[in-house]
């Protein structure tokens, strides 16, 4: 038994507690760590980081309802995020990162609307730059 998909895990965790039920009618012995290592197991790879946190907790702290809250909210937190992307998708509102409408400040003149690689004043200004200490070698002599 293996999840596949997030927006699955609360019929999975039926299916889990029920095949538990089962094993322990049958007189099977179910250790508490054995159910949550099966548990933990079975979830996919996109559930790695909270299992890894899982699995460290301290073992007071490690029940295993504590481990089905922490799955559920980890689920949640997935789809939430899954939401947010189609929503994303949706709508045609760009990053301002990526806007074509530069509306910027230039670092070279200070004035808005460019940047300085734009800048028509920097570019006008000689190619002085970091480390230029003013010596021009003369290589017309012999």
């Amino acid at each position: 038994m293996k999840l596949k998909e997030v927006k699955d895990l609360e019929k999975f965790r039926s299916e889990f507690d029920e095949t538990t039920r089962q094993r322990q009618l049958t007189g099977a012995n179910v250790i508490k760590e054995d159910l949550m290592c099966s548990l933990l197991l079975a979830m996919p790879p996109f559930f790695e980081t909270i299992v890894t946190i899982i699995e460290n907790m301290p073992e007071a702290d490690l029940t295993i309802e504590a481990v089905k809250t922490k799955l559920r909210c980890e689920a949640e937190r997935w789809e939430a995020l899954n939401e947010s992307k189609e929503l994303d998708k949706r709508s045609n509102v760009k990053p301002a990162a990526f806007s074509i409408n530069r509306q910027g400040v230039c670092y070279g003149c200070g004035e808005s609307g460019h940047y300085k690689k734009d800048c028509k004043k920097v570019q006008n200004q000689s190619t002085r730059g970091r480390g230029y200490t003013g010596f021009q070698p003369d290589y017309n002599r012999g």
